[in-house]
């Protein structure tokens, strides 16, 4: 997701210019939509990253730890599953929170065009 404002173009991939953060902070319902915004993101970037790292850890677990006993495959198939689960939630919550950051400027548009108007 890509915003644009005052020829300040931002998006959603590798975090916000610090001037747009600052031009949606400026009405209540704008900001409570963005600072939700960076709680979804926070959280969905950390549960897919994680669950990758969890899945990739458990795919080797057996050869790091120089045991492919079944109990111990048991527990690598578990840290797989464990981490693709998290990969899902994350990325389950991702669009989620680019929703959240539509709408903050949706709300920042409306309060905008309320102050604008006689």
């Amino acid at each position: 997701l890509t915003l644009s404002y005052q020829g300040v173009t931002s998006g959603t991939s590798f975090g916000f210019d610090p001037s747009l953060k600052n031009v949606l902070e400026r009405y209540p319902q704008s900001r409570d939509l963005f600072y939700r915004y960076q709680d979804l993101n926070s959280a969905g970037n950390i549960c897919l990253w994680g669950g990758v790292g969890l899945a990739l850890t458990g795919l080797f677990l057996p050869t790091w730890s120089g045991n492919s006993s079944p109990g111990m495959l048991g527990v690598s198939v578990g840290t797989v599953l464990t981490g693709l689960t998290s990969s899902l939630v994350g990325a389950l919550l991702l669009p989620s929170s680019e929703n959240q950051i539509a709408r903050s400027a949706e709300a920042y548009n409306r309060e905008r065009l309320n102050q604008l108007r006689p």
